[in-house]
């Protein structure tokens, strides 16, 4: 085991004392778990090494790490599957072959009837002008901004039927047909559930400020 000690009079340094710990390595030595959390998190679709910081940061306070560290073990994991020691626990692979709730279209009907049970416990709240006995297009964007959902880009899109997740299209009727955008936000929500939606306390501060952050009228 490595003995640190600190050795004062001498003149080999050629800086100040550094204010915070983070920037000593010796105080941002890694440990197994440290080292398994960073892997599963690097391997989200797109994460960036500040974010996999943050999050290990929100999982063990105690952890000290720049975003060099995260790379740096990032390229280790790449260049040598075997770089774990014997002694540490192996990291859990990542389920993402199939989703969480099953089919497309099984998490796209969990989806609706989600919203659909949302939309009549918050109606009496909506202004006016966005109370409605529909569950149209319209209804699913206030659903989602009140929720605080995520927006996806076309490239997600893309992505989400273009690796054999959900498919090019529906095959459970017939004759096939492409997914609607509905379906495809409804299977990323569930493939992205980790990420989280917003607080109760937002919602309520929304509902409370008569969601107004929605505007005063339809487009």
């Amino acid at each position: 085991m490595w003995e640190y000690a600190v050795v004062s009079g001498h003149e080999k340094h050629n800086h100040e004392p550094s204010l915070h710990a983070v920037a000593h390595p010796v105080h941002r030595r890694r440990t197994a778990e440290h080292k398994n959390a960073i892997r599963e998190l690097s391997a989200l679709p797109g994460i960036k090494a500040c974010e996999v910081a943050e999050r290990l940061k929100r999982q063990y306070p105690e952890a000290l790490v720049t975003g060099r560290d995260i790379e740096n073990e990032r390229q280790t994991a790449r260049r040598d599957p075997l770089a774990q020691s014997h002694h540490e626990p192996p990291v859990k692979a990542r389920a993402k072959d199939k989703p969480k709730y099953g089919t497309p279209e099984e998490i796209y009907a969990q989806y609706k009837f989600a919203r659909t049970k949302w939309y009549e416990e918050t109606k009496n709240k909506l202004p006016v002008h966005l109370r409605t006995n529909e569950v149209h297009l319209r209804t699913n964007e206030v659903h989602r901004k009140i929720e605080r959902f995520p927006t996806y880009s076309e490239s997600k899109y893309a992505w989400c039927v273009g690796r054999n997740y959900m498919g090019k299209e529906c095959n459970s009727v017939s004759p096939n047909r492409p997914w609607t955008e509905e379906e495809k936000m409804a299977w990323l929500d569930d493939y992205y559930r980790e990420e989280g939606v917003a607080t109760k306390d937002d919602k309520k501060e929304h509902a409370d400020n008569n969601f107004s952050f929605l505007g005063r009228g339809p487009p």
